[in-house]
């Protein structure tokens, strides 16, 4: 899962994330720093399917001491009245599209993308591509709707991150289908040393 580095993302609350080296559960953490986030489904994926989807990310958004609030925003339900509002400065967006760009079916494909600004290192918009993570979830014999909760927190890390990998946990390069079998709990979390501090970018 690969990030797109785009210069220009401004006025944007931004969190830092210091790099990894080792799997911390969240009750390790302090106090939870909330982070909203609206999704756009464009999927047409059922609700439970959706709810296992974003309990999964919120799940791994917690290791890193993140409470996520969702506000969901989709065609099949009745949306949310902030769908409409502008965006808070701390807020960010994720796209859930069926339908992705043309892509090589190769295991270790991203199976999303986050707009990230060069310069703060940080963003607001992620799209993660259902046909990409069922593909996957396929080849693994695990559930479709797990992985893309873990795809979502993969690409929320990059928005608050940037667009570096690291080696090990949910913002590792590459998954493949071996990993999500195994399922290793350490592969799914954010890490000690992977610190959200809350603070504000302006132009």
């Amino acid at each position: 899962m690969r990030s797109g580095l785009i210069k220009g993302v401004g006025g944007i609350g931004a969190a830092l994330i210091v790099l990894m080296s080792s799997p911390v559960h969240a009750q390790n953490r302090g106090p939870a720093v909330e982070l909203p986030v609206r999704i756009f489904d464009l999927t047409g994926q059922r609700d439970d399917q959706r709810r296992v989807a974003l309990d999964t990310a919120a799940t791994v958004m917690a290791t890193a001491g993140v409470r996520v609030i969702w506000t969901l925003c989709s065609p099949a339900v009745t949306s949310a009245p902030d769908c409409d509002r502008p965006l808070r400065d701390t807020e960010r967006v994720v796209r859930l599209m069926q339908t992705s760009p043309p892509w090589s079916r190769q295991e270790g494909a991203p199976m999303g993308d986050s707009v990230v600004d060069g310069k703060s290192q940080s963003g607001v918009l992620a799209t993660v591509y259902g046909d990409r993570v069922d593909w996957m979830a396929s080849r693994a014999a695990i559930s479709p709707a797990v992985l893309l909760g873990r795809a979502i927190a993969h690409e929320l890390g990059h928005l608050l991150l940037g667009g570096s990998h690291a080696s090990a946990g949910i913002m590792r390069r590459s998954w493949s289908a071996n990993d999500l079998r195994c399922d290793r709990p350490g592969d799914w979390q954010f890490t000690r040393e992977q610190v959200f501090r809350r603070g504000h970018e302006r132009d």
